[in-house]
This record gives C-alpha cells, structure tokens and sequence, in this order.
C-alpha cells in the first residue's frame, strides 16, 4: 500500500507505492514540504485505488508506468484512443512524443523518427487496421531499393541489417499502440518476413587488407577511382611502403618546424610503433611516458561504451624515443596531455568523452591535411597503422598471444578478427607443401617435361 516517508536531507514528506499490482518496482507519486495531513489524506485516496486494482474493478495491465503514477496521484484515467480511427502518421507522432516525455535518450529518439520516416512515405497516412503482412513485405523489397541520403555511408544502398531495424522501429509503433489504444490493431503481420540476400558489390571484388600498391592496382582493375569513398577501406602498408610513408611525414611535418605540426608527426610516429588507437591517443599524458625504460603507458576502453579504462603498458622503439624528447621539452609545463593542444578533456584522473571525441576529429582533419598532396591521400586514417603493425608481427612468425599482449587487444574475439597475414606468408605457407614435388616445366619446342625441384 502507499506510505509516508519523511525525508532526511530537506523538511518534508514523500509519498509512494510499492505495490506489484501497480508497479514493477517502488515509485514515488508525490513530495510535500511541510503539509503533513495534506500528505495523508492523499494517501488514503491512493490505498483506496489500490483496493480498487486488487479487487478487480480496474484493469490497469495495459497502462504505461506514467499513466498509472497521474491516475494515482489524481485520479484521472489515461485518454485512450478508442474512439478515434487510428493511422500511421498520427500515431508515430504520439510515440516519438511519448518518447520524449519517458526521457528516452535523444540520440535513440532521432534514430527511429529517421527510420519512421521511411514508413511514413511508403505506407502514406494509412488506417493501421488496414496493413498487412502482404504490405509489409512489399515495404521490405521497397527498403532493399532505398540509398542512405546522410553520413559517410551515403549513396550507398540499405544493408539487410538496416532493413531489419526500420521493421523493428515499424513494429514498436504498432505494439504501443496495441497498448495504449482498445482497437484490433495485428502485430502478427510482422512475422515470417523474407529479406533479400547480401547484394555484392564492386568493392567485394578487393581484397580485404592488402598493401598499398596491390589495392592501387586492384582498383585499376575494377575500374574503382582511387577518390571513392571505401576504395581504400581495410588496407596495411608492407615495410618499405610504411618507411616511404613516414618519410614523406617527416619532411612536410618534422622539418616544417612549426610545434603543431611537429606534435602531430610524433602521435603518428608512435601510432606505427605501439598501434595506439586515435582515442588512446588523447589520453597519453607526459607521466605516461617512461622514455628511460622505453614505454609508454597507455588507457584504452574495450568499448565506446565501457566507461572502464585499462592500462596497458607498450614498448618505444628507439627511433620514436629522440622525437618524443624533443617534444616534451616544446610542450608547456603545465600540460599533461602530450599529443593534445590543451587539457580541455581531462577530468581530474579521467577524459570527458565528449570533448575527447572533438580531439579526435581534429586530429583526423589535421592528418588528411598532411595527407593532402601526396599518393597517400585517399588511405589517411590512424587504424591503418594499428593493422600494419599486427600484420607485419604475424607475418614474421609471432604468434597471435603475443601480438595480442604487443598490441594491446582486449579479447581473443578482437585478435582473431584482426588478424591479417599478408600475401607474401599466404604464398610461403602454400609452397611448403610443393617440397619434394617435381616441377612442371616446358621445353623448347613446347613439351611438357618433369623435373625435380
């Protein structure tokens, strides 16, 4: 039954439930200051609610939990939208409004109203009784049809798993309007639908993690301009493409002079050498760097959503330790971050995320520009250098536990997914099993002939 608490921090008196009928879990219905039989009186009227639920006079199982908190507070039952015939456009408005005011996270709330927009201009402004399973599935071959108009994805053509999101969002908007309206309206129609298959695309013919020059080719290929938008997703660079490559970076940023441009050669510097992420490199302080023992420590997350950082402590090679040097003597002393223009992010011992997320842009838009008059333009990204370097590791023979430790992954999932090994290892591995095996050759006249290897 409903009770009266008097609060401990401010003068005054809450006033909640915790009953199973009504709730799930304890909610509070009101707080009063200093009216103590105000507050009682109110409660009697709730418990006589409550008596109400449990005798069965009221049906409240298909109520929201704020349509039951007003109706116990005042008394007024939810409008419920029998008496109306509803439609789609209408009743998503209701549900991104009813969203808003649950205190649904925005970002969530934007999501499905851009999925519902979809629906919206596919279905028009159509009665919900009058949808079927037969509509539904058309609405599907419409969606595998339809390109992404925002993003760096766009133009692109919708993924089936993307498909399946916009069905999903369409069939929360029917389930909560089941729920709150009295009328017939099927949520069974959007059962056993069928989704085309994954349609190829000219970037499937690449291979997946090749080095530079063998994607350039590949892309001349297939006839793929090297300025399109993915054409040089997923790639690694071999030794000698990665030396040319810090070369360039050197004499356009080191020799430049400008501090700046220097820091930002550093973090690329360190990047190739310890496959530091971009995030993880917002979070490097000067504390963290123990150039004495040749490491550096570094805190990474596991997720864009763990709010846990982990330390993991990687080794410097020796041509990184003179520019870092170099580096700490030009940053200001007040300074903790080294690879950052200020400590706007830092929070005490942690990084606000959001602000940790502007570091990372600027430091993106910063490399592209660097990037901007050479072979390399089109392949910027700092994840290319995390790649490289688990792939030239494996490529020489160390195995997956200890790149694993080098690197800095977090589970075996991540390694094994990350695991690159180049064409050169591929081709040796394959010719190990020709040992022993005679040899195919040709004469002169053209005659096949057999001889050992």
């Amino acid at each position: 039954m409903a009770f009266l608490r008097k609060k401990k921090a401010k003068a005054g008196y809450e006033l909640g439930v915790n009953e199973k009928c009504i709730f799930a879990t304890r909610a509070t219905i009101q707080t009063y200051k200093q009216n103590y039989s105000e507050a009682k009186t109110l409660r009697d009227q709730v418990n006589q609610r409550i008596r109400k639920v449990k005798t069965g006079e009221i049906n409240v199982s298909g109520w929201m939990r704020k349509e039951k908190i007003e109706w116990l507070r005042s008394g007024n039952q939810p409008e419920r939208l029998q008496n109306e015939v509803l439609t789609l456009f209408s009743t998503i408005d209701k549900y991104l409004l009813d969203l808003m005011e649950g205190n649904t996270a925005n970002s969530t709330v934007v999501s499905y109203k851009d999925h519902l927009k979809r629906a919206n201009h596919y279905f028009k402004d159509i009665p919900l009784n009058h949808v079927t399973n037969a509509m539904v599935q058309k609405y599907v071959y419409w969606l595998n049809k339809q390109t992404i108009v925002t993003g760096q994805n766009r133009g692109k053509l919708l993924s089936t798993s993307s498909q399946r999101k916009h069905i999903e969002d369409l069939r929360r908007v029917f389930r909560w309007a089941k729920r709150t309206a009295d009328q017939n309206i099927n949520c069974e129609i959007f059962g056993s639908l069928t989704y085309p298959k994954k349609r190829l695309t000219k970037f499937d013919r690449l291979t997946k993690f090749d080095n530079f020059s063998t994607r350039k080719k590949e892309l001349k290929k297939y006839g793929i301009a090297e300025t399109e938008e993915g054409a040089f997703r997923h790639i690694i660079y071999n030794k000698h493409e990665l030396a040319e490559h810090l070369r360039y970076l050197k004499k356009t940023l080191w020799e430049d002079g400008s501090f700046p441009s220097r820091r930002l050669f550093v973090a690329l510097l360190f990047c190739s050498s310890t496959g530091a992420r971009r995030s993880e490199l917002c979070r490097v302080k000067v504390i963290d760097l123990d150039l004495d023992n040749k490491s550096a420590l570094i805190w990474m997350r596991k997720g864009s959503r763990d709010l846990d950082l982990k330390p993991h402590r990687r080794e410097l090679l020796e041509d990184v330790i003179p520019y870092l040097t170099v580096l700490l003597r030009q940053t200001p002393k007040d300074q903790q971050c080294i690879f950052c223009a200020n400590d706007d992010h830092v929070l005490g011992d942690s990084w606000d995320q959001k602000l940790e997320r502007r570091k990372w842009d600027y430091l993106t838009d910063q490399f592209k520009k660097a990037l901007g008059n050479s072979m390399y333009a089109n392949a910027d990204g700092f994840h290319v250098y995390r790649h490289t370097l688990a792939s030239i590791l494996l490529a020489e023979g160390y195995s997956q536990a200890e790149v694993k430790e080098t690197i800095g992954w977090c589970t075996d999932e991540m390694a094994a997914r990350s695991q690159h090994i180049t064409r050169q290892r591929r081709r040796s591995t394959l010719e190990t099993i020709r040992q022993g095996v005679p040899k195919v050759e040709f004469d002169g006249l053209g005659c096949v002939r057999f001889g050992a290897t």
